[in-house]
């Protein structure tokens, strides 16, 4: 049941109110799927587990607590700003994003991170972003993650079609070809927990949600 499958988004993810906008997360949400934004150790989605909603129900009692206890401490009624507290704690939203990135490793198995150009997999993996990169697929490695690089990407089929894309970089002013790209990801292919695939972006959340939930065949 869709009521029963929450996604956590990792809150580096655009806003859907941003300039950028968030189609994935507008999608998810149409088709009645629960997302929460808070911070993840690695990937962009994760699939939130048994172990992550208790997590974030005990960040949910610890605050609600300490605002509680404000209150009977001085045997006062709650005023307007302690019962906005109040309300919004309770607000599964809210209480994600007072999480930290560390407070809910390890309570689920395999994420997403979402690549949704060609021109941000090359930043990631050959320049810009290389290190960050490495580190996080270290990370995942060490907390028992499986992390899927997902490209958006219309007309390739496998990350292999790199081999034969040219695109101009304007941030870099310059073409970049596809195979030096590849070339740049291989020692990541090596990894056992690290993998890729290639999504056509009308069929993005499908993978996603495919990916998280460990299926073989699209999800709607």
């Amino acid at each position: 049941m869709k009521d029963e499958i929450i996604i956590i988004e990792d809150t580096r993810e655009p806003k859907v109110d941003s300039d950028k906008g968030n189609p994935q997360h507008t999608y998810m949400i149409s088709r009645g799927y629960k997302v929460i934004r808070a911070p993840l150790a690695v990937g962009d989605y994760a699939l939130a587990t048994p172990k992550t909603m208790a997590t974030i129900q005990a960040v949910q009692s610890w605050r609600r607590n300490s605002v509680i206890h404000a209150f009977k401490e001085e045997k006062r009624q709650p005023t307007a700003e302690e019962r906005k507290k109040l309300e919004d704690i309770e607000n599964m939203e809210q209480a994600g994003l007072a999480l930290t990135k560390m407070d809910t490793a390890g309570t689920f198995s395999r994420v997403v991170d979402l690549k949704r150009s060609i021109k941000e997999l090359n930043a990631n993996f050959c320049y810009r972003d290389h290190q960050r990169v490495m580190l996080e697929c270290k990370r995942a490695a060490n907390l028992g993650i499986d992390i899927t690089f997902l490209l958006v990407h219309d007309t390739m089929q496998t990350i292999d079609d790199l081999i034969g894309v040219m695109y101009y970089d304007e941030d870099l002013d310059r073409f970049v070809d596809g195979a030096d790209i590849l070339t740049a990801i291989e020692p990541f292919r090596a990894l056992p927990h690290v993998h890729f695939e290639v999504t056509p972006y009308n069929r993005s959340v499908q993978a996603i949600l495919r990916i998280l939930q460990n299926k073989g065949g699209d999800l709607l």
